[in-house]
């Protein structure tokens, strides 16, 4: 089972988002989270995805998935931490918890594409 991550904890305050994070402003007409996830869902090789995000954001982020149609079976939303790093211990434990329900556990291997 391959589990993609994706790290949208930042706030975006350096932005001028109009209180938007940057993961949710428009670019050509649709949100960069969702351009993200459609990526990752459409890749052959992605069985889900993972989102790690500052809490106060899931359930924006659940409505834009509706919204969208994006396969809501095959994303899940886990809060963030404090830092970068954080978020990233949190995501990869919700992979593998993911991974253990299905029965799919084995070697876990973690590739940063900043």
């Amino acid at each position: 089972m391959v589990i993609g991550g994706i790290l949208a904890g930042g706030l975006g305050t350096r932005m001028s988002g109009g209180g938007l994070p940057k993961q949710f402003l428009k670019v050509g007409g649709k949100p960069v989270i969702i351009r993200t996830l459609e990526r990752f869902l459409n890749h052959d090789g992605i069985d889900r995805v993972v989102i790690a995000m500052n809490e106060s954001w899931m359930d924006y982020c659940r409505e834009l998935l509706q919204e969208y149609e994006l396969d809501l079976a095959r994303v899940t939303i886990v809060t963030g931490g404090e830092t970068r790093f954080d978020s990233l211990l949190c995501l990869a434990n919700a992979c593998v918890e993911i991974s253990e329900v299905a029965g799919h556990m084995g070697e876990i291997t973690m590739i940063n594409h900043d």
